[in-house]
């Protein structure tokens, strides 16, 4: 996770603001439903937009479907497992809860959020 940077610690409160800090602004914020949907329009049928297209740019291999199931198949492994149930009870042992849907995260952490209860988790 990358540092935040000064402006971003005042904008969440985590430090005092600076006589010079401007809250930020939300881009477009003037615009009608409408307007929002046709600028989409607009500019996803431009040529030159399409080329930057998520779906476009994806390609497809021989081993596309087997690299998609990756993690699961290691979050299956007998030694993956063996290692998730080590890592839980070293949480436990801390007073932390190991979230089974997401092994290896604790639940309650929030990595975007700076607090004392996120950092001594993090500890």
């Amino acid at each position: 996770m990358v540092p935040m940077s000064d402006a971003g610690l005042m904008a969440r409160g985590l430090i005092p603001k600076s006589e010079d800090y401007t809250e930020p602004t939300t881009p477009n914020t003037q615009l009608s439903q409408a307007q929002i949907e046709e600028v989409g329009s607009t500019c996803s049928s431009d040529p030159q937009a399409k080329e930057f297209a998520e779906e476009d740019l994806v390609v497809s291999s021989p081993w596309s479907d087997e690299m998609a199931q990756v993690d699961v198949a290691v979050n299956r492994d007998p030694r993956s497992l063996e290692v998730f149930d080590e890592l839980a009870q070293c949480y436990s042992g801390q007073g932390l809860t190991f979230d089974e849907d997401f092994p290896g995260y604790v639940i309650g952490a929030d990595r975007e959020t700076i607090s004392e209860d996120q950092i001594t988790m993090a500890l």
